[in-house]
């Protein structure tokens, strides 16, 4: 990467900048945007180049600037979707709310029981964590979906 020579230094500077504007909270939103294409950018690389391990942490950068950007949907859904007269703000059902701590827990003791975190033990039950985050995913999308039909 060193050879690429100037693109090497605008990664690395456009790095710098979002992390920046991302620590900032009244311009994290535009540090979540600009770090899209850039996390993208590391994640097809480090795929395409066999980086060992670089792929998997770059990977759960990514999907927490998706984290971020869903966020922020408020801000941002004009741009994707034309009728904004809907309300914005609504409640999360019990069974969203769970299943979202069920897989920002799963997603987190993931990573720490493949990064070598966690007790040994603990490796084992990569499965079980996979397996309990499509849960979380499942209960999340099961509420939006009752959301959807009783309106």
């Amino acid at each position: 990467m060193y050879q690429t020579g100037g693109y090497w230094r605008f990664l690395g500077l456009s790095q710098v900048l979002a992390g920046a504007l991302l620590l900032i909270s009244a311009t994290s939103f535009y540090g979540a945007v600009l770090f899209l294409p850039i996390l993208v950018n590391v994640v097809v690389i480090t795929i395409a180049l066999e980086f060992t391990g670089t792929p998997m942490i770059a990977e759960l950068m990514l999907l927490a600037n998706l984290w971020l950007l869903a966020w922020d949907w408020p801000r941002w859904r004009a741009v994707l979707i034309t009728d904004v007269s809907r309300p914005v703000t609504r409640e999360w059902s019990r069974l969203e709310r769970s299943g979202w701590w069920l897989g920002g827990a799963s997603v987190a003791a993931f990573f720490f029981a493949v990064r070598g975190i966690a007790p040994k033990g603990a490796v084992g039950a990569v499965g079980v964590l996979v397996g309990l985050g499509v849960l979380g995913g499942t209960m999340v999308v099961t509420a939006w979906v009752r959301g959807r039909t009783s309106r």
